[in-house]
């Protein structure tokens, strides 16, 4: 390798010695950025390539004289994820081995370490991935050479799609009792990305033709066969998730015999992720409406049902071939187009919806209707499409949810109906305008021919540019409208989110700290060691908060999360920097001029990142506590929490006080009892000869009442 001030011959063994010599001998080389970023693209590739000494020494090269870059790029990019290597040459272990084997002469911290040995001891997995995948791949092409007994081709991606669509007809659900060697371990929504990567390694084998939009073979579905490659998916999409654990969270593996073990690097950040996801479906059973005189989508549904008093599925047997075809009467299709699917006005379900998606995303109720997503569309103009599916959808579980055995068969043949594109078009223009059709369907359809991977729960319809497969079901119960907002924003929409900016959420905090006698300031410029700039500030007398604000879609996926931690991190390091800030004079004095009020005047600072959703709250990682803009504003505004079954006083009088901020933000009193009550559980793994356990933990109710009663909190009202 060469630079403009380094030349090393990379692919020779000896070379590493060469570099370790120069490195000790005081020579820094006097790297470039663009340096940086090209011995780092040779990294990656040489990887790629299987090349160890080229590898091994560009590894060298980064971790003496730009760790920090390396390291992070390396776990950022994935370079050392075993998954990525179940079709090629892998030399990651060897790597891992050697730079173990140099930690001294690296001169590796303890996590460093750690991290290394852990990808090291996850070598195993590599092998797990390659049988799994072998697995899947085998059976697919043993669908294909399947005779049919049909005139019809059998679809081998409609059938798959079919199976999902009855476990959300059903309303499957799990209890998770703990193994996940079964597929009753996971739920429909796991069990759906199970089946989006079957999909995708479908197209890597396979052009999309008009036979991926043929018949429904009910006899592989109810063989079982499907269920097992589902579960190798599943088990495939699980270790990918170990891996970005130990890249992007810390976590460990170590490895005895045939067993591995993979387990948080301190217990509260995994007791902080599962927290959230409790504390969000807790929140959501909380966020009720009064109905009123709203009227409700299902049972318009139901009243129309009664009234048509007629079957809305026709039993068709064309070319031998039984099923149900699902038909409404042209005049009542009418109907139902001017008073419903016309309709701006929004159903009692939409509402519900509505004011979830905005609680838990932070999205503005009053503009959510207006904002667009594509071209012409918008939000509201995509919930009158779903309302026309979901009105479909009603009928179709109404029809199929309670069959009788006997026409189980028929029933798996009739989910997923295949639409020629002319005829939908014919269906949805007739309250909506063809462009508005147009952004809709590329938003909910995925195509073959963009080379976009399949996500079912993202874009459930599947196309060929003539047909669509629609698997109502999905479509309907898949948290659409946030998918919408992830999918856009990775497109780069700039109308529907900027993820991690402070806007809304500084707004909030202004509010309810001036409702209690504060001044506050948002926004605030300041030049220390760098510009920098301080999301909010709310300040009275001798006290001073401090906040930096993040806003993100709640986590679906690990990835989302990674986002998350991401941006709680940077915000712990702007924090940092903004105290640092404050103590220089001139700094000081800068920001003083720009909020009205002279900084010498205070004598205590806290300070919080704030996140719109409840992950990582109360995790004491960094320096500075992470809180949910809901649960300050109730605090700050109104003194009151709800947990539980009750709504609580977090004052301690009448009236709010500094005291009162800084008993929230201590980690040792509020959020304790919930830390304190989450139970240790392994969940372990027996794949091919090899024992893989996870270590999380779930929340013990009676142990967290009784931690909650220590609190001696005040009850303002009981719910229900």
């Amino acid at each position: 390798m060469s630079s403009s001030k380094i030349k090393f011959d990379i692919a020779k063994k000896e070379t590493k010695t060469q570099i370790l010599k120069e490195f000790n001998n005081g020579n820094r080389l006097g790297l470039s950025n663009k340096d940086k970023k090209k011995i780092f693209k040779g990294i990656e590739q040489n990887i790629l390539l299987g090349k160890f000494y080229n590898s091994i020494n560009s590894l060298i090269l980064g971790l003496l004289y730009f760790r920090e870059y390396t390291l992070e790029n390396l776990k950022r990019r994935g370079i050392f994820r075993y998954s990525n290597f179940s079709r090629s040459k892998c030399i990651i272990r060897n790597l891992c081995s050697e730079i173990l084997a140099l930690s001294i002469e690296l001169n590796l911290k303890e996590d460093e370490i750690s991290y290394f040995e852990s990808i090291r001891n996850l070598y195993p997995i590599l092998d797990i991935f390659k049988k799994k995948r072998y697995s899947i791949i085998k059976e697919i092409k043993s669908f294909k050479r399947r005779p049919s007994s049909s005139r019809f081709k059998k679809s081998f991606i409609r059938t798959l799609i079919a199976f999902i669509e009855s476990l959300f007809i059903t309303n499957y659900f799990t209890e998770k009792k703990g193994d996940p060697n079964s597929l009753e371990f996971y739920s429909k929504e796991s069990i759906a990305e199970a089946a989006s990567y079957i999909i995708f390694l479908y197209t890597e084998l396979f052009s999309i033709n008009r036979n991926d939009f043929g018949i429904i073979d009910e006899d592989y579905i109810l063989s079982g066969r499907i269920e097992k490659i589902l579960l190798d998916a599943r088990h495939i999409k699980d270790l990918q998730d170990f891996e970005i654990y130990i890249d992007h969270f810390g976590y460990r593996c170590t490895k005895k015999n045939n067993s591995i073990h993979i387990y948080p690097p301190f217990p509260e950040i995994e007791k902080s992720i599962r927290i959230g996801y409790i504390k969000t479906d807790l929140q959501i059973q909380y966020n009720y409406i009064e109905k009123g005189h709203i009227s409700s989508l299902n049972d318009l549904a139901n009243k129309f049902l009664k009234e048509l008093d007629i079957d809305l599925f026709k039993y068709c047997d064309t070319k031998n071939y039984p099923r149900y075809i699902f038909m409404i009467p042209e005049s009542h299709r009418k109907l139902l187009i001017e008073k419903v699917f016309k309709s701006d006005d929004l159903f009692e379900e939409e509402i519900e919806y509505f004011i979830n998606i905005c609680k838990e995303n932070f999205l503005d109720y009053n503009k959510l209707k207006s904002v667009l997503i594509r071209n012409n569309l918008t939000l509201l103009d995509f919930l009158k499409f779903k309302r026309f599916f979901q009105f479909m959808n009603y009928f179709v579980c109404e029809k199929f949810s309670n069959t009788q055995e006997k026409e189980h068969t028929i029933v798996l043949r009739s989910l997923v109906p295949s639409i020629e594109k002319d005829y939908l078009y014919k269906l949805l223009d007739q309250f909506a305008s063809k462009d508005k059709i147009d952004s809709f369907l590329d938003i909910v359809t995925w195509h073959a021919d963009k080379k976009i991977i399949f996500d079912l729960q993202y874009q459930p319809f599947f196309s060929n540019g003539k047909l669509f497969l629609i698997p109502l079901c999905i479509f309907v119960y898949s948290n659409t409208i946030r998918n919408i907002y992830a999918l856009e924003h990775k497109l780069g929409n700039p109308e529907i989110l900027e993820n991690g900016s402070y806007d809304m959420l500084a707004d909030f905090l202004a509010v309810a700290f001036e409702s209690q006698g504060f001044r506050t300031a948002k926004g605030i410029k300041y030049s220390f060691e760098k510009k920098g700039e301080i999301d909010f500030i709310a300040f009275k007398k001798d006290f001073l908060f401090i906040a930096e604000c993040k806003k993100s879609l709640f986590p679906t996926s690990l990835y989302e999360l990674r986002t998350l931690y991401d941006y709680c991190s940077k915000a712990n390091k702007q924090l940092n920097l903004i105290l640092k800030a404050f103590k220089n004079p001139k700094t000081r004095q800068e920001i003083s001029n720009k909020i009205g009020y002279d900084l010498d005047n205070i004598k205590d600072i806290k300070t919080s990142i704030i996140t719109n959703n409840r992950m990582f709250v109360g995790l004491k990682q960094w320096n500075h506590p992470v809180r949910n803009i809901q649960e300050m504003y109730n605090i700050v505004k109104y003194g009151t929490i709800k947990i539980y079954n009750g709504l609580f006083s977090m004052w301690g009088n009448n009236i709010f006080s500094s005291d009162d901020l800084v008993y929230y933000l201590e980690d040792t009193k509020f959020h304790k009892p919930y830390y304190d009550a989450m139970i240790e559980k392994k969940i372990t793994y027996n794949l091919h000869k090899l024992n893989i356990s996870f270590t999380t933990y779930f929340l013990h109710q009676k142990k967290f009442f009784e931690q909650l009663k220590k609190l001696n909190l005040r009850r303002v009202k009981k719910e229900g």
